[in-house]
């Protein structure tokens, strides 16, 4: 009787063991993580231009301003 109870016991931690495994081995969860990562580096993005102020299109004009500069060489010191 108790060899049975055993048995059992063990054929009951095995079939939690392959479940949880095959449930490891499952890639559902990946597309989350992905969303939550692209999320999070949007909002990080929206929060450094509030930030910035509203100045932002005159920041980026003289970022590729700078940029432009450099690319041609008219610009000696491309900082």
């Amino acid at each position: 009787m108790v060899n049975n109870i055993m048995v059992r016991a063990y054929a009951w931690a095995q079939g939690i063991r392959t479940s949880m495994i095959e449930s490891l081995k499952q890639e559902s969860g990946q597309d989350v993580i992905e969303y939550a990562v692209l999320a999070g580096a949007i909002g990080i993005a929206a929060a450094l231009a509030f930030l910035a102020g509203p100045d932002i299109p005159g920041i980026i004009g003289d970022f590729v301003t700078k940029v432009g500069g450099c690319i041609q060489l008219s610009n000696a010191t491309c900082t």
